[in-house]
């Protein structure tokens, strides 16, 4: 059986050749528009600078009265509060207040400083230092690429006996640009920064 030689170039007539090239060329325009058309991303509603004070059992909390607060109940050192911004669902900052003893604020504030640097992931970020209404010593980092967690906040009491962390978590995909979330991360770190102050 003789086999075909695939090495000797295909010979087809110059019609042929012309009508396959004008078939490709028609089948490539399917009526679609070449350039990119814009993408449009959902208006986010941010919530006005008006803040009412929660008593969360530990200390009392200045935040955005727009936001849902939940406090969980305390086992006496530790106080979780949740604040869930409607437009902003299903996102939510998360607050920590814990009592520590003086041998061991060292242990606690590295430990929170080692969860601050894996939430950014390393990303670049714009450090905040706030000194509160009542000697809180108060430290905000804004990583607005960071996908996750882009406004952390650490504060600890002036007699060193407490400690407050929180972080904004962004529930949303990743392939979200941040861009397009960037006036929510400028809210929470307004309200945030607000709450620092207010610290008694």
């Amino acid at each position: 059986m003789k086999h075909p030689d695939f090495s000797r170039p295909l010979r087809l007539p110059a019609a042929a050749l012309v009508t396959v090239l004008a078939l490709l060329l028609l089948s490539a325009c399917g009526g679609r528009k070449a350039t990119p058309l814009p993408e449009a991303f959902p208006r986010i509603d941010v919530p006005e600078a008006e803040y009412v004070t929660v008593d969360s059992t530990l200390t009392p909390l200045a935040v955005n009265k727009a936001a849902e607060t939940r406090v969980r109940p305390s086992d006496g050192r530790t106080q979780w509060v949740d604040l869930i911004y409607p437009s902003f669902a299903p996102s939510a900052v998360y607050l920590t207040l814990q009592r520590v003893a003086p041998d061991s604020l060292d242990h606690i504030l590295k430990g929170l400083a080692l969860k601050m640097q894996r939430n950014t992931n390393g990303a670049p970020g714009e450090l905040t230092t706030i000194l509160s209404d009542g000697g809180w010593d108060c430290r905000m980092v804004v990583t607005p690429t960071t996908p996750v967690c882009p406004v952390q906040v650490v504060a600890i009491a002036p007699d060193s006996a407490m400690t407050l962390f929180g972080t904004l978590y962004l529930n949303r995909p990743f392939v979200e640009p941040n861009d397009s979330i960037r006036p929510v991360i400028d809210a929470v770190a307004r309200d945030l920064t607000y709450m620092l102050q207010c610290l008694k």
